[in-house]
């Protein structure tokens, strides 16, 4: 009998520790209706189901195990996904919607610092949006610039808090997160010096290889870089090689945009204005299209005046020689000289012309 005091003891830690050891997934929903609920992560850009529940009477309840904390997906549908942290705890979802983007989950150290990240940034944006809005609805020029510049401002801190909540959790997998959230827009070197900060203890996170492949794909189309050399169609079928049309000229700018870019929009006449200025002195710009609509790309080549030599494969964000260009955000835009070497890269407004007039004087 003294014996069996200790065994039950020791039985009843262990069903403790495996029990701490996994997670439970709790769910409450506003939706009647019978469904599946999908625990899913991304692989390679893909969803790929890992577990699934029941949606009975607005429950659902998952139990499992991870092997580490990472990202995951709640899914109720393609388009009806909520991104949180998986790890071994109890982890509450609450949605007072029929949507599980909208649902508020708790539980769990990661997820909770990624909600103290996501309330402060919210608020942040929102600041920001109400300024804007205001400035668009503002009759008086002269306020309305005020408040563009207020916004901009405020988008400018958005960034600056994105970064700096990163580096003061560089061991959490949260900011590995937030790192492919802010990397659009930065070259090699850039992305690089921020991705080193981050704790080599993450690397087994998708999202951590992901960086390390942006970074070794912008490398290859780096300042000083041999330009990848494509061959696409232009607007009439015919195929259009790129090395041809940077070899028969000084400067060509190879310009990434597509019709329903608004950015890309703004941008053109700057685009145009350059062109036109400096065509006569060896410079060119050569257009490639994000579009999968034949029809827009070429409305908008003939509402813009974009009067230079144009290609697309028509497949929208899957076109292969933006990938090539590790073009993740539009416009985007590289200097080639005739050597086929990328001398500058996202060129945009007036540095366009001052490069252009340095380099053509």
């Amino acid at each position: 009998m003294k014996h069996f005091l200790p065994i039950v003891f020791l039985s009843m830690v262990l069903f403790s520790c495996q029990q701490n050891n996994r997670y439970t997934i709790s769910g409450t929903m506003a939706d009647s209706l019978e469904t599946t609920i999908y625990l899913q992560q991304r692989v390679d850009g893909a969803f790929v189901n890992v577990d699934s529940a029941l949606l009975v009477k607005g429950s659902f309840k998952m139990n499992g195990q991870a092997a580490s904390v990472d990202e995951y997906y709640l899914s109720k549908g393609e388009r009806d996904k909520k991104l949180f942290f998986l790890e071994n705890a109890k982890i509450k979802v609450v949605s007072d919607t029929t949507l599980i983007s909208k649902a508020n989950i708790t539980g769990g150290k990661v997820q909770n610092l990624f909600n103290t990240y996501e309330d402060a940034y919210k608020l942040r944006y929102d600041s920001m949006l109400s300024v804007y809005y205001k400035a668009r609805d503002e009759q008086d020029s002269e306020i309305q610039k005020a408040l563009e510049k207020q916004a901009d401002s405020l988008y400018e801190s958005i960034g600056e808090y994105q970064e700096a909540f990163m580096l003061e959790n560089a061991s959490s997998p949260v900011a590995v997160h937030l790192l492919t959230r802010i990397q659009y827009g930065r070259d090699a070197n850039e992305l690089n010096e921020l991705f080193t900060k981050l704790d080599t203890t993450l690397a087994y996170m998708a999202s951590y290889k992901f960086l390390e492949d942006r970074i070794n794909a912008l490398r290859k189309v780096a300042i000083g870089a041999t330009a990848p050399d494509f061959t696409q169609n232009d607007p009439d079928g015919n195929p259009i090689t790129f090395s041809d049309v940077y070899q028969a000229h000084e400067l060509t700018l190879v310009d990434f945009w597509a019709s329903w870019c608004g950015p890309c929009r703004v941008e053109n006449p700057n685009v145009v204005a350059a062109y036109h200025q400096f065509k006569d002195k060896g410079f060119t710009v050569f257009g490639v299209s994000l579009d999968s609509d034949r029809d827009r790309w070429l409305k908008a080549i003939a509402d813009d005046q974009l009067q230079w030599q144009h290609v697309s494969d028509l497949r929208g964000w899957d076109n292969q020689f933006s990938k090539a260009y590790a073009v993740n955000s539009i416009p985007a835009n590289f200097l080639v000289n005739r050597e086929g070497i990328i001398i500058a890269t996202g060129l945009r407004e007036e540095a366009l012309l001052q490069k252009l007039a340095e380099l053509l004087k």
